[in-house]
């Protein structure tokens, strides 16, 4: 007959397995700590005059986009997962894009800031600093000069 009952061999596992696990807990089983997303007022400006409307993306070299809309004064605030939480330490390179009202024109800037690799805006977020993040484009006409 076989015996349903438990072993001391496995009594003895099941008690240690539970004693890592409560052990672990505190740690929260190898989960990193929410990260630390930073807050910044940024601008954008086009030949010194802030744009008014379109979308700044900061693409880092791998993980998550973080985006915002253009407001007025060429102001905005970037969301990575949630609404103005902001964007996480490191260097991104920032594509901005503005599209007009107007079907016939593609875009209010050069086509060049619309894209993450030839943009030519790389900025760098760091956990403590305060300085203003501003993005200054100039025009096709302007850098001709």
């Amino acid at each position: 007959m076989i015996s349903r009952e438990p072993t001391r061999e496995w009594r003895g596992i099941a008690c240690r397995g539970f004693a890592i696990a409560i052990g672990l807990a505190p740690f929260g089983f190898g989960c990193a700590p929410p990260a630390p997303y930073v807050k910044w007022l940024c601008t954008v400006t086009l030949d010194g005059m802030p744009l008014e409307s379109g979308v700044v993306q900061f693409h880092p070299p791998a993980g998550q986009v973080a985006a915002g809309e253009i407001g007025p004064g060429g102001a905005f605030t970037l969301t990575t997962r949630f609404p103005g939480d902001g964007v996480l330490p490191g260097t991104y390179q920032a594509p901005v894009t503005v599209e007009s009202a107007d079907p016939s024109q593609q875009s209010l800037i050069p086509l060049r800031y619309t894209r993450a690799g030839s943009s030519g805006l790389s900025v760098t977020i760091f956990p403590d600093s305060k300085a203003p993040v501003k993005l200054e484009l100039v025009s096709d006409d302007a850098a001709a000069d």
